[in-house]
């Protein structure tokens, strides 16, 4: 969408700040909860119960309940390739506008 021939470029920053915030609030504790695997070196790590009884974000809501963990027994390579790719599909799905609003913004 091309702003109108000398208007501003007003809505490419509101679409950038609205956008923007919806891929933080996915991205920041996707990367933040894949960090924490990769240092205690447990990849089910953000899918696992915390020691308080809850969940992290990435299991937490009754929505993402499938992504739990489930028993010790039951954890499979491919169950963990499924949970990781679709959040990296999320994040990746979700920087298409963020990232297509911060192109035209640099060069226009």
């Amino acid at each position: 969408m091309e702003p109108a021939p000398g208007g501003s470029l007003h809505i490419f920053y509101y679409s950038l700040a609205l956008f923007g915030t919806v891929w933080a609030l996915f991205a920041v504790p996707f990367v933040y909860h894949v960090v924490r695997a990769v240092r205690a070196r447990n990849a089910w790590l953000p899918f696992e119960r915390k020691p308080n009884g809850r969940y992290t974000f990435m299991a937490q809501h009754r929505w993402y309940s499938a992504f739990r963990a489930p028993g010790p027994g039951g954890r499979t390579a491919t169950g963990l390739i499924v949970r990781y790719g679709t959040w990296l599909a999320v994040v990746a799905m979700l920087s298409y506008l963020p990232l297509k609003d911060i192109t035209y913004i640099l060069t226009h």
